[in-house]
């Protein structure tokens, strides 16, 4: 029996692209999942767009909104409600290639890994194809990870247990957070698992394309969330300075 994979898919009026978003998980070669999309307080027709799609197949639910509490709480929420060995995580305007699932899975399973991540393409709003995006290690302890980011929440996958008990903090650049506070929490290595198997979309004005901006985010999360040193926080907004601009390489 395949084991249960739960994908946190948290939406706040996202209409113009989640239908592309759901059905890249419907198109999965690996069929054992089951799809939380989390509802944000949406005012366009996502509300009715999950309900339709919740109609159809039965893996797929809907958590209602309790109003705009952000990105953050909403994949909280999932994560609480999930079941099974393993959490993914797709935004609502990102899309998954047909063996994602399958050759993730196939690789934790083999090499007993909790926490895998993989390349990924960009694409943009028009789903025209921009570049492809390598992280520059192919596997990531906490250390490691201060000076970067390199594991794109929408090509993630982690054993539930880890993420469980190390929900995302309510902060920019909370997944970045999550994952440093479950590799040095559980001790772990995260692994890159070869292939291109995301898409994530670009979209112009979003806040993660705002480079200046995510400097003050990282300082908040190594003072704040990780409880650095001033000191130490300087050196890691340096190394993050020095690495943003060649972080990712063509293989």
């Amino acid at each position: 029996m395949e084991p249960l994979v739960t994908v946190i898919m948290p939406v706040y009026n996202a209409e113009r692209y989640m239908k592309q978003s759901i059905d890249s998980i419907l198109a999965q070669t690996y069929q054992n999942w089951k799809l939380l999309m989390i509802d944000d307080g949406s005012t366009d027709s996502s509300v009715k767009i999950m309900h339709d799609y919740c109609e159809k197949d039965s893996r797929i639910q809907m958590i209602p909104s309790t109003g705009n509490q952000g990105v953050a709480s909403a994949r909280n929420k999932g994560i609480i409600a999930a079941e099974g060995e393993y959490i993914a995580f797709l935004d609502s305007d990102d899309l998954w290639k047909p063996q994602k699932l399958e050759i993730q899975i196939n690789y934790m399973q083999e090499s007993n890994c909790g926490f895998v991540y993989s390349a990924y393409e960009v694409i943009n709003e028009e789903n025209e194809f921009q570049k492809v995006i390598t992280p520059y290690w192919n596997a990531v302890n906490y250390k490691k990870l201060l000076n970067t980011n390199i594991i794109a929440c929408c090509t993630a996958v982690i054993k539930s247990e880890y993420i469980k008990d190390n929900l995302m903090p309510q902060l920019k650049h909370e997944d970045y957070a999550a994952w440093l506070n479950v590799l040095k929490n559980h001790q772990l290595t995260a692994e890159c698992v070869p292939g291109i198997l995301a898409s994530y979309r670009l979209v112009k004005g979003s806040v993660s394309s705002n480079k200046i901006k995510t400097i003050g985010w990282n300082w908040n999360i190594y003072r704040h969330n990780q409880k650095l040193s001033f000191l130490r926080s300087v050196r890691q907004i340096i190394s993050f300075i020095c690495m943003t601009g060649f972080k990712y390489i063509k293989r």
